[in-house]
């Protein structure tokens, strides 16, 4: 989540939004978009409209470790994937997802490794 204020009177998709008042931008929301993302909950790393995507945010406010960041996780899916095989959920640690608001994903995924 993101808090921005509006400059000026804004009407974005048929609500009011006058100046000076706070927005809440909860980039997730936005990530999940129809009208930005064809099946926006099916996961798709070529889908066409990836440059839409607000993970790491946009215009002055881009995040400047996002090279980083794509280079980091670019090497761990390469290292990862040749073992992805041996990979299963541990069924006696079931995952939990976290519950803080705004933080989407797992707060553990237990895992076995298998030969």
């Amino acid at each position: 989540m993101v808090l921005r204020r509006a400059l000026t009177d804004v009407n974005l998709h048929g609500v009011d939004i006058p100046a000076g008042s706070l927005v809440h931008v909860l980039l997730a929301s936005a990530n999940r978009d129809p009208r930005q993302y064809p099946d926006p909950d099916t996961f798709d790393i070529s889908r066409p409209t990836i440059e839409r995507h607000m993970a790491f945010g946009g215009g002055p406010h881009f995040c400047p470790g996002t090279a980083l960041s794509r280079l980091l996780a670019d090497l761990s899916f390469r290292s990862w994937y040749p073992h992805v095989h041996r990979l299963s959920l541990d069924p006696a640690d079931p995952p939990t997802l976290r519950l803080t608001q705004g933080s989407f994903g797992f707060a553990r995924l237990p895992f076995i490794i298998g030969d």
